[in-house]
């Protein structure tokens, strides 16, 4: 949809010789540039979608409270343990599903940018780029903090790294980890 806001080669030209002249001859040097106009079909789309995105949004929270009345309602009918192993998956989840924010938000931060026209933008850009790239570390950090078996697994992976790296020095001498089966080759 952005591509389609793309001004032809001699409106790009015009454009730049009515806002901008002392730019003229290095425009006309670049072998290829874009300038993108947003127009008003442009402007109104992308206030539809941030509207379409609180209406969402509203939802889920609404959801969410329906979630949390229900789990209040069977508090007294399943055991404490089930109640919190219940409610400890719920806010893992609740936890995990936060993380998309990482990838939606900064590009609708992008479009703001874009549509307002800020000096610097492209460092502005740069960094909501950086920012969205980091949902998968979050989301994994995120993971192993709220979800306990899967912080096990991912200590225990650790660890037994650790040992298959010992394991890899010994290499081949005939010398096992296991203390009671110690065997040393003499020569």
């Amino acid at each position: 949809m952005y591509a389609q806001t793309s001004m032809d080669q001699n409106a790009q030209f015009d454009y730049i010789r009515q806002n901008y002249p002392e730019y003229l001859s290095g425009f006309q040097s670049l072998p290829n540039f874009s300038i993108y106009d947003p127009d008003t079909f442009f402007v109104v789309t992308v206030l539809f979608a941030v509207t379409c995105g609180i209406v969402s949004f509203f939802i889920l929270c609404l959801i969410l409270a329906n979630i949390f009345r229900m789990l209040g309602i069977l508090k007294t009918q399943i055991s404490a343990s089930n109640y919190q192993k219940h409610r400890a998956a719920i806010w893992s989840l609740l936890a995990q599903f936060a993380t998309s924010s990482v990838c939606v938000v900064p590009p609708i931060f992008f479009v703001f940018v874009v549509l307002i026209g800020i000096d610097g933008a492209q460092i502005i850009v740069e960094f909501l780029l950086v920012i969205a790239c980091l949902h998968s570390s979050l989301n994994v950090t995120v993971l192993i903090i709220t979800f306990p078996p899967y912080r096990k697994f991912v200590v225990s992976l650790i660890f037994r790294g650790d040992e298959r790296k010992l394991k890899s020095r010994i290499g081949n001498s005939g010398i096992t980890l296991r203390p009671s089966s110690i065997v040393i080759a003499h020569s």
